[in-house]
């Protein structure tokens, strides 16, 4: 039967993580293995006898928390120091080991950098396809999906503290007559310039997004009526007042706004209908305005 030393000497020698041996008092170290030159960069000469801490990127001394607590089976970030003066962020596991006739702390490092790059590669990608699924590709406002995300957080705070908020339901008034006269190029082109006018009057807190072709909707979190009021009276105004370039052409617009707030005992349907219904009352009375509905 082998002796337990000849068995972990053999997983020692033969793993592809580095492996080295610490005294449990003195922290020295005893042995290293061969996957200790390829991801550390040191040789077993230039380790042994040294304290394990002196690989540390930190002036910290780690090892004395773990040998002193034994954390065992646990697997941790380490920070390490390679013979380049690189840092290199590893996996870190501990173990007691048989080792001669007494035992020993076996420290088996993993070099996680490349993991770590395809980690924050993925976390990107999945960002990316967030923002893909949440942001309107023409103007890169909020979709409706992003929009409503935010408005039914909202709701849960008006629920929780009974914070008023304010839905607006704008659209832009006669669009197609753009569209028919000047091309859609023309059409998307306003669009995007009047989003930008929409998207720089709105306050930090408020949210804005497109709710269809020509139509937006906001929402104004910790708002009142009359402030939602000011708001799209303060949009519709920069709006009658703006000046658009297209190739040879001079563009113009107007929007009209319906506004209504989140009441108590309101679902989020509610809202919305009186807002588009605030929204309808104001195109029959000839648009380019802003209606209330409460």
């Amino acid at each position: 039967m082998k002796h337990p030393y000849q068995t972990y000497k053999h997983i020692f020698e033969n793993s592809i993580d580095a492996q080295i041996v610490v005294n449990i008092d003195t922290e020295e170290i005893l042995e290293v293995n061969k996957a200790t030159k390829r991801i550390l960069g040191y040789s077993e000469k230039d380790l042994l006898g040294k304290e394990f801490s002196t690989l540390s990127s930190t002036s910290e001394d780690k090892v004395k928390k773990i040998s002193d607590n034994y954390v065992l089976d646990s697997v941790f970030k380490y920070e390490f120091v390679n013979n380049k003066g690189e840092n290199i962020i590893c996996e870190l596991t501990v173990a007691i080991v048989p080792w001669h006739e007494d035992n020993a702390l076996l420290f088996s490092i993993r070099d996680i950098r490349d993991r770590l790059k395809y980690e924050k590669r993925l976390k990107q990608v999945m960002q990316q396809l967030e923002e893909l699924s949440t942001t309107d590709p023409l103007t890169k406002l909020y979709n409706r999906r992003g929009l409503r995300n935010e408005i039914e957080h909202e709701v849960i705070r008006f629920e929780r503290n009974n914070e008023a908020f304010v839905l607006i339901i704008s659209d832009i008034d006669d669009l197609k007559t753009i569209n028919d006269t000047y091309g859609h190029d023309a059409g998307d082109f306003l669009i995007v310039e009047l989003s930008k006018v929409m998207r720089e009057t709105i306050r930090k807190q408020d949210f804005i997004g497109r709710w269809g072709g020509d139509e937006f909707l906001f929402l104004l979190p910790q708002t009142d009526l009359s402030g939602g009021e000011c708001l799209a009276k303060k949009i519709r105004q920069k709006i009658n007042e703006l000046k658009i370039s297209f190739k040879e052409h001079k563009l113009s617009a107007t929007m009209t706004f319906g506004v209504s707030v989140f009441q108590e005992n309101d679902t989020l349907e509610d809202c919305f209908k009186r807002s588009d219904l605030a929204l309808y009352r104001a195109k029959k009375m000839g648009k380019n305005s802003v209606v209330l509905q409460t």
